[in-house]
């Protein structure tokens, strides 16, 4: 039973990310650098991968994260291996909102 648990909420938070992605697709890229970069089990037994970046728009410094989920450690590892403190990166910002961000994925709507 907790495999389904962890299987229909893993699919609940990929569905979240690409509705995400669709609706983010238009906001301007800035570029970020990672604060930090954690694993973070949550309450279940999936995998999630926390990225803290930040970023500035307008001369004004904000702060974000993201949050994606895995099944396998490794990739959940290899994730959190590409995004050490001080790396940069690119972030799609919110026009009308600069507060929020999203660490789009690459392979999705690019």
């Amino acid at each position: 039973m907790l495999f389904i648990d962890v299987f229909v909420e893993y699919l609940i938070r990929v569905l979240a990310r690409f509705v995400k992605e669709i609706r983010t697709k238009s906001w301007p890229r800035v570029s970020a650098e990672v604060v930090s970069a954690e694993s973070d089990s949550g309450v279940t037994a999936l995998r999630l991968a926390r990225v803290h970046f930040r970023y500035q728009v307008d001369g004004v410094v904000y702060e974000g994260s993201d949050t994606k989920p895995f099944f396998n450690l490794d990739y959940r590892d290899q994730h959190l291996r590409k995004h050490p403190p001080g790396t940069r990166m690119g972030v799609v910002v919110n026009p009308k909102d600069p507060t929020s961000s999203f660490l789009r994925n690459p392979f999705w709507f690019s």
